[in-house]
C-alpha cells in the first residue's frame, strides 16, 4: 500500500535489462500507478450504458420458450418496430424498447473487454492488419524468388516452409489489435489472414516467378520445387511440433530458473496454439495438390502421406505441448466447409483447364516447312527460354542433345500461356488460339472444351454455393425470426450439471495463470466460475479489488466492471456453498 516505501527498498535494474528486457525500474511502475489511479477515477465519473446482457436459464425448455417468443427479424431491430409485439405488449422492455434476443456462444468464447466497440472502429482495425499482411506476403514472395533464383536443390522449398511457420507469429501479434466480439470472430479473421499468406506463399507465388517454358522441364525448376515443399513438410513440420521449441525452452530453461512460483507456473501453461494455424496448416497441403494435380498427378499420394504425418504430429502436440484452448464453436470447421475447401476444388477445375490448354509447355508450333540440310544431324544445344517480348535468356551449363532427322519439320514461337493473355481467356476454349499459330491436337482441344465447361459448372455451383444461398439465408434473417431448433429439449438442469460455467466477466492475461474477473462475485455461486485458485483464492484475480476506496464513487459503486448478479433456484441445492474467499 506505501509505494514510497516499496520503491525505496526495491533493488535497482540494469541498464541492460531495460535495454534487451525492456524492464522498468520500481520509480517507473510507480509512475505508472499513479498515472492509473488518476484515470481510474476519471473514468469511475462517467455514465456507461448497457453493451450486452447474458441470462442463464435453470433449464434449457425455458431458454428455448423465451427465444421463441423475443426473437424477431433484423428488419425489426434496425427500423425498431415495437410492433411486432403487438399482441403481447409485455415483451417489449420497460414497455417501449424492443429487445434484439440471440442464443449467444459459450462463455470462455466472449471477449468482455470488446462487446461495446463500434463496427467502424473494428474496420478500420481490420484493414490496417489486412494491409500489414499483404506486405508480409509480398516481402515473402521476394524472398521466395530470390532463393529460387540460386537453383540450389531444395533451398526455396525448406525457406518457404519455415516463412510459414514463422511469419504466422507476426500475423499472431497483428490480430492483438482488433476487436472481436468472440474468440470464433478472432479465430475466423485470424483463418482469412493465414490462408491467404500460405496460399500465396506456398503455391502462387511459385507459378508466378517461374517462366511457363519451366512448367514441365527437368532440373531445379517447378515440378522439382513442389516436391520438395511437400519433403520439407513431411520432415519440417513434425520437428516443429513434436520439438516445440519455445515451449521446450520455457519448461526446461526458463521455469526452473524462475525467481517465484507464479512465474515458474507461467512457463509450464503449454504453448499457446491458434485453431486458424492448424486449419490452414492442413488447407494449404490440399490447396497445393489441388493447383498442380493436372500436370504432377504425383502429388495426390504425396499429399496422403503428407496428411497423415501432419495428423500424427499435431496430435502428439496437442495432446503433449499445447495448452487448452477456448471453446470456440464449429465457427471455423463452417468456413472451411462453405468457404475454403470448396474454394481449392474451383482451383482445381480452372488450372486443370489452364494447364491442359497450355500443354506442352514449349511456345513452339510446328510448320509446314521441313528443315533444311543445315539443321539435319545431332546438336548439341544450350537450353534458352524466349519470353513474350522476344529476350533470349540463355540457361548457362544446361545442354540438350537434339537429333534432326530428314523430314522433320521446323517450328515458330507461339504463346501458349493461356493465363497470361491479355485480354484474358476464360475458360480455355481452342478457339483462343491466335490464327496460324493453334498447337492444339484433336484430342487436346476435346479435352480443353470438356475441362472449360467442367470448370464453369464448378464456378457456378461454388457462388451458388458460397454467395448466393448464404445471401439468401442473411435476406430471409432479416424478414423472418431467426431463432428455430429441432433438437430434443434437455431434462437435465444447469445446477445439476457441474463442470458447466455461466456468463462471468473476465480477461485472459499472458502474464497470469488464471483469468482475471471483472466484476463483483461476492453475491454468485463460485462454482459458476469455472476455475478455482485454491492456493490463492479468488480476491488475487479480481480487478475491482484493485481500486482505492476513494475512487469509487460516493455510493461505494465501481462503475467501469459488469454486474453479475445470481438468484438460487427454489429446492435446488447450489454446487458450492464454500465462503468468498
Amino acid at each position: 500500500d506505501d509505494l514510497e516505501a516499496v520503491v525505496a527498498d526495491s533493488l535497482p535494474v540494469a541498464r541492460w535489462r531495460k535495454l534487451i528486457c525492456r524492464a522498468k525500474d520500481a520509480q517507473t511502475i510507480k509512475g505508472e500507478i499513479e498515472t492509473l489511479s488518476e484515470e481510474i477515477k476519471e473514468l469511475q465519473k462517467e455514465t456507461y450504458g448497457v453493451a450486452q446482457v447474458f441470462v442463464t436459464f435453470e433449464h434449457e425448455k425455458s431458454q428455448r420458450k423465451i427465444l421463441e417468443a423475443l426473437a424477431v427479424s433484423r428488419s425489426a431491430i434496425i427500423s425498431k418496430n415495437t410492433a411486432v409485439h403487438s399482441k403481447n405488449p409485455g415483451y417489449l422492455f420497460r414497455s417501449k424498447h424492443l429487445l434484439s434476443v440471440v442464443k449467444p456462444p459459450e462463455p470462455s468464447n466472449i471477449r468482455w473487454r470488446d462487446l461495446d466497440e463500434k463496427r467502424m472502429k473494428k474496420l478500420r482495425q481490420q484493414a490496417y492488419t489486412y494491409l500489414a499482411t499483404f506486405i508480409a506476403i509480398g516481402v515473402a514472395a521476394v524472398i521466395v524468388y530470390i532463393c529460387n533464383a540460386y537453383e540450389i536443390p531444395f533451398l526455396g522449398p525448406y525457406v518457404i516452409t519455415i516463412m510459414n511457420q514463422l511469419v504466422p507469429t507476426l500475423i499472431n501479434y497483428l490480430m492483438e489489435f482488433e476487436d472481436h466480439k468472440t474468440e470464433c470472430s478472432f479465430e475466423a479473421s485470424h483463418y482469412v489472414k493465414l490462408s491467404l499468406f500460405r496460399w500465396v506463399n506456398t503455391v502462387i507465388v511459385l507459378t508466378l516467378i517461374t517462366p511457363f517454358t519451366h512448367t514441365l522441364q527437368k532440373g531445379p525448376y517447378l515440378l522439382s520445387t513442389v516436391c520438395g515443399l511437400y519433403f520439407s513438410e513431411v520432415t519440417l513440420i513434425p520437428v516443429f511440433n513434436y520439438f516445440d521449441f519455445s515451449g521446450t525452452l520455457r519448461r526446461h530453461l526458463l521455469g526452473p530458473r524462475a525467481s517465484n512460483q507464479r512465474q515458474m507456473n507461467l512457463h509450464f501453461q503449454g504453448t499457446k496454439v491458434y485453431l486458424a494455424d492448424v486449419y490452414t496448416g492442413m488447407s494449404k497441403v490440399v490447396f497445393l495438390c489441388f493447383w498442380y494435380a493436372t500436370i504432377f498427378p504425383a502429388v495426390y499420394f504425396l499429399t496422403t502421406i503428407t496428411l497423415m504425418v501432419h495428423y500424427v504430429s499435431y496430435k502428439f502436440a496437442f495432446m503433449r505441448s499445447y495448452r487448452t484452448g477456448t471453446k470456440i464453436g464449429s465457427k471455423l470447421a463452417f468456413m472451411s466447409r462453405v468457404f475454403i475447401y470448396p474454394t481449392a476444388v474451383l482451383f482445381l477445375f480452372v488450372q486443370a483447364s489452364y494447364n491442359w490448354s497450355s500443354f506442352p509447355f514449349d511456345n513452339t508450333c510446328e510448320t509446314s516447312t521441313n528443315a533444311t540440310e543445315a539443321y539435319i544431324g545431332e546438336h548439341s544445344i544450350n537450353l534458352t527460354y524466349i519470353d513474350k517480348e522476344g529476350v533470349v535468356f540463355i540457361s548457362d551449363g544446361i545442354k540438350e542433345s537434339v537429333n534432326i532427322s530428314e523430314g522433320d519439320k521446323t517450328v515458330e514461337f507461339c504463346d501458349q500461356d493461356m493465363n497470361g493473355y491479355i485480354p484474358k481467356v476464360f475458360p480455355t476454349f481452342p478457339k483462343y488460339q491466335k490464327d496460324g499459330k493453334e498447337w492444339m491436337h484433336d484430342d487436346q482441344e476435346w479435352i480443353s472444351i470438356a475441362l472449360g465447361w467442367s470448370a464453369i459448372v464448378v464456378l457456378a455451383c461454388v457462388i451458388y454455393h458460397m454467395v448466393v444461398h448464404r445471401l439468401y439465408k442473411v435476406a430471409k434473417s432479416y424478414f423472418t425470426a431467426p431463432y428455430k431448433t429441432r433438437s430434443k429439449v434437455s431434462r437435465q438442469s444447469f445446477s445439476e450439471v457441474a463442470e458447466i460455467s455461466a456468463y462471468i466477466p473476465m480477461k485472459r492475461d499472458e502474464a497470469s495463470i488464471y483469468p482475471l474477473l471483472m466484476c463483483d462475485i461476492s453475491d454468485i455461486d463460485h462454482e459458476l466460475i469455472g476455475w478455482e485458485d485454491v492456493r490463492l483464492g479468488y480476491n488475487e484475480h479480481n480487478l475491482t479489488k484493485d481500486i482505492i476506496p476513494d475512487e469509487q464513487d460516493s455510493t461505494g459503486k465501481m462503475n467501469c466492471f459488469s454486474i453479475v448478479k445470481h438468484w438460487s433456484p427454489p429446492n435446488i441445492k447450489r454446487r458450492s456453498s464454500d465462503p468468498v474467499s
